[in-house]
């Protein structure tokens, strides 16, 4: 999807959440529906008043006191009237912010992951919360009805991957975020199409972060070794752990590593096939974490009847035959 169709979202804006409208000094209560690109310039609008909010110490009662005389809007869609629990909700906007606070992330250059999340391809904006010490990131998911799932999954991914804590608390379809600015606001170019991050099943999100394939065609197949081949072959096709219908993954997962240790690019071989999952996500450190506890249990012969045999049932008899 391309931004500027993102941008023309509809999102149910309130003027502040108090009944105070801090720029004009007046009561007002207004709900209404603006686009995502309406919602971002108004931010820019209220910059001085923000830039006096961030003065404020942070967490501080006086700051979130302060911040209820802002405008916010509900990210999840467009919702009724003082009608905007999760189960009211109009339209889904299939958007879903994620927050990362300062406070929980300490250790974290937040700018810096700032710049990394947002070169996820699933990411449309990265930008500095009302606060200005933390962030959020706005992702583009295919059905806003399981953001909580969606929610859930980011979280530990991006905890896993990137070390990152995420407040539990922000996932609910309904959540209210507060306008903010940022003069080094980071939005994808309209000429990128943002890929939404998909469901695998609909009971439960299982996507993962697309991460790069090892290609066969990097590594010399040395004396015609089939079953080197074979498991390239495979590999390069995208076969992984999902393929074994097994409820004793982790079983699995170390003696097809055993199966590797034959093989001068068995950690590579490892590496792609632990990669090639959609239903689990292991990060690195995991992955050499097991393949540093495998070792050679069978026989090349046992290792070549097996792989060759997956490759002749899955694409017949002349798989080895490049077409």
């Amino acid at each position: 999807m391309k931004v500027e169709d993102i941008l023309n979202k509809q999102i149910t804006v309130l003027s502040s959440v108090d009944g105070y409208n801090y720029h004009q000094g007046v009561m007002d209560y207004t709900q209404t529906n603006k686009s995502l690109k309406w919602i971002l310039n108004l931010g820019k609008i209220y910059k001085d008043q923000i830039n006096i909010l961030r003065t404020m110490e942070y967490h501080s009662k006086e700051q979130k006191d302060f911040k209820l005389k802002f405008p916010c809007w509900f990210v999840g869609g467009t919702f009724p009237v003082n009608k905007t629990y999760d189960k009211e909700i109009i339209e889904y906007s299939n958007l879903l912010a994620i927050d990362i606070d300062k406070q929980d992330n300490e250790k974290i250059n937040i700018d810096e992951i700032k710049h990394i999340l947002f070169e996820l391809p699933y990411v449309v904006l990265a930008s500095k919360s009302i606060s200005g010490e933390g962030i959020y990131v706005l992702i583009l998911v295919e059905d806003g009805q399981y953001t909580k799932e969606y929610y859930n999954y980011i979280s530990k991914l991006w905890n896993k991957t990137y070390n990152i804590n995420i407040d539990e608390k922000c996932k609910n379809i309904g959540r209210k975020r507060f306008i903010s600015y940022d003069d080094e606001l980071l939005i994808k170019d309209d000429n990128v199409d943002i890929i939404p991050w998909k469901l695998k099943l609909k009971e439960e999100v299982v996507i993962k972060e697309n991460r790069p394939i090892i290609n066969c065609s990097k590594f010399t197949i040395k004396n015609n070794d089939l079953t080197y081949k074979a498991i390239w072959y495979l590999l390069n096709r995208g076969f992984s752990i999902d393929d074994f219908k097994t409820t004793n993954n982790y079983s699995v997962w170390y003696h097809i590593g055993c199966d590797f240790r034959h093989f001068e690019d068995g950690e590579k071989m490892f590496i792609t096939f632990s990669n090639n999952s959609k239903l689990y996500n292991d990060d690195m450190k995991d992955i050499t974490k097991k393949w540093n506890q495998t070792k050679i249990e069978n026989t090349m012969e046992e290792v070549s009847k097996k792989w060759c045999g997956i490759c002749k049932n899955k694409y017949g008899r002349k798989w080895y035959i490049d077409k």
